[in-house]
């Protein structure tokens, strides 16, 4: 076939080819746009403690491995493509051109397309890359400056991606065309979901499904030990129903088992409200747990998830079963609905689809599921992650050591780190402000509680503690002779405050007794290296008390006048790695420098929020791509079934409520069960990470955050359901000489 042939096959499946292509174009642009911040090009305005560098490599392999994802879609709608193509190949083969010709002819076609989508996607991405820097450069706090980011390392990638991706696609189907019988190329477009694979899949979903709740009833039966009648009838609910349900699905199941789909219909529905409110009751167990402190552990969170998740796609699978069966039934025996206005031909368009598409619709709601609860948990992992940021760079330099390694008092006693400093004035680094803290048992006989659960809580001086507190903006605190204060760290319960302040009411500081001096909750941010080691807690005790001590863990915190430079951060690392390094015994001594954490922070936040992002956005796009081809490919099919519609007399305006219900369906229910389901998983998560919640993100910022992510979201689904709808009534059209509006 030439050329010349090839052109006009490409201008007469342009409309075929519309939705890949947009897809196409817009990975090509995402790929294109996330990759070039790795590029050895891009060069963006950030101070000298940043170093943009480190996340080059990341980057790439992250994108890479995402991007495989393309090459699904790509074989997807290839697939898509020679099906609607096979017949139409068949007789050319009947009137005798060439197997090899029509492959070629195929092959050609789709890189054409290819390549047009990666040139435009390239230009594209030029401009979304805008979107990305910005992102990146409000994490690094630089300036922004608006340029078009055409570099040749990203575009050089970019292409050699996608058109060996084409290729390998490419050769799969020269292959299936050489070798395919002409008979099964007549009968292509009638090929539907092989049974076999589906009711394996099903199957080993079942018994996974069966497993896991055989554990969820064991956990529940053992949870039963923190029951109590005087719990409120909320946690009873919850307390039971963690039994109650998961052992119903198991009756149930054999039940079912045993009747072997004799009259299932009823069966089927409750069988599914039973899963579902088993679903709804795992989710509460964290609420409950965090509220009144059971202590589960993960022995009990960990089999929760993993039941969650199984349940939760073995419902979608039962859910798009169930509704097949239930249009089946509707249409055999709903007169009134079925008969009512055009019920009659939606219902038989949708149910004749649906029986063969139960696979495909369940896996592209989980699929969406998935890609929604990244968006979901995305801002709580980045929040996470910036809200512990501030904590670990309260300080440009932080020094401490820890004793729990040594035995000897005498090596305690011997720490020393004006080295440092003398290494600053090396540099011209001028020191702003400092502070050594040091932190002490309140009894010597405590030097040798090396148990985790037995850790003493160490005390500080009134004038540190005053002076951190100064340094943060707070106000100073006055303490007596014989009173002492709690400071707590940020992700303590109040709970936990609550009874450790009941059990604290006084103490003993060598041979002297001190009482609480307020039960006001000092939380403020001051370092965590003040804390001993599995401890939330420090006592701040009067100077005068704290000179009798034994001082065992040392603070030194410094402020430089000037941010510490990137390269010379890892400088100092290195020399004071030299200088305390150590040993496998002894006292262990520590450095932390706020630009190699901010770094680093900066860095993996960056990554994650693009991973999830592009991966999330792939996942729909993916997902809606499907859905568009599979109603333009009911379309083609179907535009005889429209055209008897309207020569029977339906006008054109109801032609076109039709053809939107028809397609609001196959997009609104995968849409509707993802979201249904992603709130049940972002209650769970939330639910339990409340409290990293609560002190590193802010439950308001959240839901401003997850507000933004959801208006995307919606947009893109618009644009996916618009333009299938405006392809949809091309491809029926005219009818009767007449164009659908």
């Amino acid at each position: 076939m030439n050329k010349n042939m090839v052109l006009r096959s490409v201008r007469k499946s342009i409309k075929d080819y519309l939705i890949y292509m947009l897809t196409l174009i817009l990975c090509v642009s995402l790929f294109y746009a996330f990759l070039s911040i790795s590029s050895k090009y891009y060069k963006p305005m950030v101070g000298e403690q940043y170093d943009i560098t480190i996340l080059s490599d990341g980057m790439k392999m992250i994108i890479c491995v995402i991007t495989c994802l393309i090459v699904f879609l790509v074989k997807y709608v290839n697939e898509y493509m020679l099906r609607r193509k096979k017949r139409e190949y068949a007789i050319l083969a009947v009137i005798g051109m060439e197997r090899r010709v029509i492959a070629q002819s195929f092959f050609s076609e789709t890189l054409i397309m290819g390549v047009f989508s990666i040139i435009v996607g390239i230009f594209a991405g030029s401009f979304i890359s805008q979107m990305i820097s910005a992102m990146l450069l409000k994490v690094y706090r630089g300036k922004y400056q608006f340029e078009l980011m055409f570099y040749p390392d990203t575009i050089w990638l970019t292409v050699l991606f996608f058109v060996i991706c084409f290729c390998i696609v490419g050769l799969m189907n020269y292959r299936t065309l050489c070798k395919i019988r002409i008979i099964e190329m007549l009968k292509g477009e009638k090929e539907n979901e092989n049974s076999e694979q589906l009711g394996k899949g099903i199957r080993i979903i079942t018994y996974l499904f069966y497993a896991f709740t055989i554990i969820i009833v064991k956990n529940a039966i053992t949870d039963l030990y923190y029951y109590d009648v005087r719990y409120s009838l909320l946690v009873k609910a919850v307390f039971i129903g963690n039994l109650l349900f998961p052992c119903l699905t198991i009756i149930i199941g054999l039940i079912r088992k045993i009747r072997q789909g004799k009259n299932d219909h009823l069966l089927l529905m409750i069988f599914v409200i039973n899963i579902l409110c088993t679903i709804i009751f795992i989710a509460w167990m964290p609420i409950i747990q965090n509220k009144y402190n059971f202590g589960f552990g993960s022995d009990a969170t960990i089999p929760h998830i993993l039941f969650l998740v199984v349940n939760v796609v073995y419902v979608i699978f039962l859910i798009f079963h169930m509704l097949a069966h239930q249009l089946v039934r509707i249409r055999g025996g709903r007169k009134k609905i079925t008969l009512h206005k055009d019920n009659l031909f939606l219902l038989g368009q949708i149910s004749s689809k649906l029986g063969t598409n139960t696979r495909a619709m369940s896996l592209i709601s989980i699929t969406m599921l998935l890609a929604v609860i990244m968006f979901i948990m995305l801002p709580l992992l980045d929040g996470w992650m910036f809200g512990y940021l501030d904590t670990k760079t309260t300080y440009a330099i932080q020094m401490y050591s820890r004793y729990n390694k040594t035995y000897s008092l005498e090596e305690v006693k011997d720490i020393n780190y004006t080295y440092i400093e003398e290494l600053l004035e090396s540099y011209n680094l001028d020191i702003e402000w400092s502070v050594l803290v040091e932190s002490y048992l309140l009894e010597e006989e405590q030097f040798f509680e090396r148990q985790r659960q037995d850790f003493p809580v160490l005390a500080i001086s009134l004038s540190d503690y005053n002076a951190l507190r100064y340094r943060n903006d707070l106000s100073g605190v006055v303490l007596e002779n014989d009173e002492f204060l709690m400071q707590w760290q940020s992700l303590v319960t109040e709970k936990e405050i609550e009874e450790h302040m009941v059990n604290n009411q006084f103490i003993r500081a060598d041979e002297k007794t001190l009482h609480l001096a307020s039960t006001d909750i000092e939380n403020s941010d001051i370092g965590e290296s003040i804390y001993n080691n599995y401890t939330d807690v420090v006592y701040v005790l009067p100077d005068e008390v704290c000179e009798d001590l034994i001082a065992v863990n040392y603070n030194y915190y410094i402020d430089t006048k000037i941010p510490v430079a990137y390269q010379f951060a890892l400088r100092l690392e290195d020399e004071f790695h030299k200088q305390y390094g150590n040993q496998e015994d002894g006292v262990q001594n520590y450095i932390r420098i706020a630009t190699l954490q901010e770094n680093s922070v900066y860095r993996d936040s960056f990554i994650l929020r693009a991973s999830l992002t592009y991966s999330a956005i792939v996942l729909l796009v993916i997902c809606f791509t499907i859905l568009a081809l599979q109603q333009l490919y009911d379309a083609s099919n179907y535009k005889a079934r429209f055209d008897i519609l309207y020569r029977l007399g339906v006008d054109r305006k109801q032609i076109s409520t039709l053809i939107f219900k028809q397609i609001f369906f196959w997009f609104g229910v995968p849409v509707l069960i993802a979201t249904l389901f992603s709130l049940v998983f972002g209650g769970y998560f939330f639910s339990l990470f409340s409290m990293q919640i609560d002190a590193y993100v802010g439950g308001e910022q959240l839901l401003i955050q997850i507000s933004k992510i959801m208006i995307i979201l919606v947009m893109l689904l618009l644009v996916y359901f618009e333009i299938t709808k405006y392809l949809f009534k091309r491809t029926i059209s005219p009818l009767g000489n007449c164009r659908i509006k």
